[in-house]
């Protein structure tokens, strides 16, 4: 698969092949986001630095209201269910005004019942913000 050798590269070959791929992934997430995340995703683990970098970013890329992020959470949801949610409690840790985006995307996905049960996040008990979105 070309997105496992070029994270494997990225990690492990001359400065100057990293470089070189660093480009590459660059112009790859560029031109298609959706496919550089989904093939990341689908490379075996344990993951390498490369790997965990690009698929940080482009969580937070979709996080943040990329055009065709309902289609990549839902198939994120259907072949790594473990991942997403784990994404999603980091992003919370992150900052924990992002509970919105979280509750949005869950909502979407309409997985709110097994996302939320998973992480002792806010209710909206105990933030009022979030009562309009139960």
């Amino acid at each position: 698969m070309l997105i496992e050798t070029l994270t494997r590269l990225g990690d492990e070959g001359a400065p100057e092949v990293q470089a070189y791929v660093r480009e590459m992934m660059d112009k790859a997430v560029k031109i298609s986001a959706e496919l550089v995340y989904m093939g990341l995703l689908q490379v075996s683990k344990p993951w390498n630095r490369t790997q965990q970098e690009y698929s940080s970013k482009l969580l937070t890329m979709f996080l943040n209201g990329h055009p065709n992020h309902q289609l990549v959470f839902m198939r994120i949801w259907q072949i790594e269910p473990t991942y997403l949610t784990k994404a999603f409690g980091e992003y919370y840790a992150d900052n924990a005004l992002n509970i919105t985006r979280i509750l949005d995307v869950a909502q979407d996905l309409k997985v709110n019942m097994q996302i939320i049960p998973n992480r002792p996040l806010l209710t909206s008990d105990s933030d009022p913000r979030l009562s309009p979105r139960r």
